[in-house]
C-alpha cells in the first residue's frame, strides 16, 4: 500500500505519477514522510501549492524534483543547437506546437472531469512545451493565454495557444490542438538572418 511505501526507511525516493489533481497531495505526503520526490508534471494545479512543496521541502532537507523529459527529446535536442550555434541571428519569431488527432473525450472519465484541479490539455502538454520555451529563453516579459473546448461533450480544454513576449522583440507563440488530423511543424524558427522548421520527431 501507499501508506506502507511511505513508512519504508529503506525507500529514499518516491516518484509521484498519479492522475494530475493528486500530485499536490501525495507529493506532500511523501515529504512531510522524509522522502526526496520526483513528481510527474503538472507538478501542482497552481503557484501557491507549488511553493508550498517547495517550502516543505527546503523544510525536510529533502529534493523535489520534476519530469520534464522533453528537454530531451531528439527534436528539442536539434533546434536548441541551430539557436545556439546562432546562425539564425537574432531569433525574433518561434512557433512551437503539439498536435494530436483525438476527437473522441478520453474514456478515463476523471480526466473529463472539469471539478478537478489540473485537468484539460493546457495542464497535459502546456508544462512540457512551456518548459521547453523557458529552458530556451528564461521567463516572458509578459503572456496572453486563449484555450477552448471544441470536441463533442468535452467538459475541459482540448485547445490552447499561449503567446510569450520577450526582451529585443522576441515573440513566442506555443499551441496544442487534440484536433488536428495533418501534422504541423513543431517547430518554426525566425531569426534575422534565416529560418529553421522542424517537425516533431527525429527517431
Amino acid at each position: 500500500s501507499a501508506d506502507e511505501l511511505l513508512n519504508d526507511d529503506a525507500i529514499e525516493l518516491v516518484v509521484v505519477n498519479t492522475p494530475s489533481h493528486l500530485h499536490y497531495e501525495h507529493a506532500k505526503s511523501a515529504l512531510l514522510k522524509g522522502k526526496h520526490i520526483l513528481v510527474e508534471k503538472p507538478v501542482t494545479a497552481n503557484t501557491k501549492q507549488a511553493k508550498e512543496l517547495f517550502e516543505l521541502a527546503d523544510k525536510q532537507g529533502k529534493n523535489i524534483l520534476f519530469y520534464q523529459n522533453r528537454r530531451w527529446d531528439s527534436d528539442f535536442v536539434s533546434i536548441k543547437e541551430v539557436i545556439d550555434s546562432g546562425k539564425l541571428g537574432k531569433p525574433n519569431e518561434i512557433h512551437i506546437r503539439f498536435d494530436r488527432y483525438k476527437p473522441v473525450i478520453s474514456p478515463k472519465t476523471f480526466k473529463e472531469n472539469p471539478t478537478l484541479e489540473a485537468n484539460g490539455l493546457s495542464y497535459d502538454l502546456g508544462p512540457h512545451l512551456l518548459d521547453q520555451v523557458i529552458s530556451l529563453f528564461g521567463r516572458p516579459v509578459s503572456y496572453h493565454k486563449v484555450a477552448g473546448s471544441n470536441r463533442k461533450y468535452t467538459q475541459v480544454d482540448d485547445y490552447f495557444m499561449v503567446q510569450l513576449s520577450y526582451p529585443n522583440d522576441l515573440n513566442v507563440t506555443v499551441t496544442s490542438s487534440l484536433l488536428v488530423v495533418d501534422a504541423q511543424p513543431a517547430f518554426v524558427l525566425h531569426g534575422v538572418e534565416g529560418s529553421f522548421i522542424k517537425h516533431r520527431a527525429d527517431v
